[in-house]
C-alpha cells in the first residue's frame, strides 16, 4: 500500500450483495442475532472477527457485545482456518474468552498453513475439537 504496509492480495470474495456474503442456507438465524462486519476498509488487514491486527485501524464492536452480554465462551467456525478463524480465535483467546475451534465447521486455504495455524491456535489457549458435539462436551465439562 501507499503507506509501505504489506498486505496479501486475495480474489474479491464475501462482498456485501454477492452470494459469497450469504449465510449458508439451513443456518438458524433468530432475530435478536447481532451480524458483525469487518473488513470494512480496504487499506486494513482486518482477518479477526474482532479487528485488524493491531486492534487499532479497525476494531469491531464484536468484543463489547460479547462482554455486554457477559458471554464468556465462544465456539467459532467459518473461513478460512489458517487466515480468518485462526486470528479471530487468538484475538478471543487474548480477550479473555474460553475458546473453541470447530474444524468440521472451517475450512483452510492450504495443509501447511492450516497446521501451523493450529499449533499457533493451540499455544494461545485455543482448543481446536473435530465436531461441534465435542465442543458441546467440552463445555459442559468446563462450566
Amino acid at each position: 500500500l501507499p503507506s509501505g504496509t504489506k498486505q496479501m492480495m486475495w480474489p474479491v470474495h464475501c462482498q456485501v450483495g454477492t452470494p459469497g456474503h450469504e449465510f449458508l442456507p439451513g443456518l438458524v438465524r433468530k432475530v435478536n442475532d447481532l451480524v458483525i462486519q469487518k473488513g470494512t476498509k480496504r487499506e486494513v488487514d482486518s482477518y479477526s472477527g474482532f479487528g485488524s491486527e493491531d486492534y487499532k485501524q479497525e476494531v469491531t464492536e464484536l468484543d463489547m457485545h460479547l462482554k455486554s452480554l457477559e458471554i464468556k465462551y465462544v465456539i467459532i467456525g467459518g473461513l478460512a482456518f489458517d487466515y480468518c478463524v485462526s486470528a479471530t480465535a487468538k484475538d478471543a483467546a487474548r480477550l479473555g474468552y474460553y475458546t473453541i475451534v470447530v474444524r468440521s465447521a472451517t475450512r483452510g486455504i492450504s495443509d501447511e498453513s492450516c497446521h501451523q495455524e493450529e499449533m499457533l491456535m493451540t499455544a494461545s489457549g485455543v482448543i481446536v475439537v473435530e465436531d461441534v458435539n465435542d465442543a458441546i462436551q467440552l463445555l459442559k465439562k468446563n462450566m
